[in-house]
């Protein structure tokens, strides 16, 4: 076939590349011949101008058909949208991975700065650290968090650093954090690193990014299910269930859902066996 360009989510066009797509599916857990397969699927309907989107949908059916864990790891990214609308969740979801990581963690903390006050979605701390984390959540797949995002969250962690000199008092935060689920323009990166400001992005840094910290901690949200609808998982999100760890020890929040016994076994075993493969990267078409 020949080659076409497919549409990125932020409308800019590049030319398909079927290594990269192989590469996505069997990093999320199929088999060589299934993603060979599934990739066949994609090109005897694309043609030039098909969004990824689209090639997403096809990928994910065929995966879910074939197998809902793998499935939901391939939708990891869009399954972090699937949190909002409001940001809340996700907040919740950056706490329970950094207590997975082995952090004491406390959400929406009010603290003092120099000049007003400030409220911290997370706070996370250890013996040789703590960190004052600002996540900022977004639902749409072409965003990028600019350098605008960068420069804000720079200056509020100024004011509360030049509070703790102007007291001469211990502030137990030492070290600022942009945490968001999106990616990062360049130029919100350059200046990151020129001011020392910590950023963990959808693929950055790499190594730590924020889909590297998922995969290795296995911290999975309730969205990754394909067993449930979305209604059912914003249910479950309403009543404080955010992780699918959550789900394996709250039964009666499935219960709750009114699902057959069968239904309810298929949602387990699902959640149960994410994580369960080892994996170093992902990533979506």
């Amino acid at each position: 076939m020949a080659d076409f360009y497919v549409t990125k989510a932020d409308g800019t066009s590049e030319l398909f590349r079927e290594g990269k797509l192989i590469n996505s599916l069997i990093n999320a857990g199929a088999k060589q011949d299934v993603a060979e397969r599934i990739v066949d699927e994609v090109l005897a309907c694309s043609i030039t101008g098909v969004s990824t989107s689209a090639i997403y949908k096809t990928a994910f059916r065929e995966l879910r058909r074939l197998h809902r864990p793998t499935a939901a790891r391939y939708s990891l990214r869009r399954a972090l949208f699937d949190l909002g609308p409001t940001g809340f969740p996700f907040e919740d979801f950056i706490g329970a991975l950094y207590k997975k990581m082995g952090y004491k963690v406390k959400v929406r903390q009010i603290v003092p700065g120099k000049c007003i006050t400030h409220e911290l979605d997370v706070v996370a701390s250890n013996k040789e650290e703590c960190i004052a984390i600002e996540a900022k959540f977004h639902n749409n797949l072409g965003f990028k968090t600019n350098v605008k995002t960068a420069l804000y969250v720079q200056a509020r962690m100024v004011d509360i650093f030049e509070k703790r000199i102007e007291d001469r008092a211990h502030c137990p935060v030492n070290k600022p954090l942009l945490l968001t689920n999106t990616k990062f323009t360049t130029n919100a990166i350059e200046y990151a690193e020129c001011v020392g400001l910590n950023m963990i992005g959808w693929m950055y840094p790499k190594g730590q990014s924020l889909l590297d910290l998922i995969i290795k901690y296995e911290v999975y949200p309730i969205t990754t299910l394909t067993t449930l609808s979305k209604s059912q998982k914003q249910s479950l999100i309403r009543k404080g269930i955010i992780l699918c760890a959550d789900l394996k020890e709250n039964k009666e929040a499935i219960l709750s859902l009114g699902l057959s016994k069968t239904h309810i076994e298929e949602v387990l075993q699902e959640a149960y066996a994410l994580g369960k493969m080892d994996y170093i990267k992902q990533k979506e078409a």
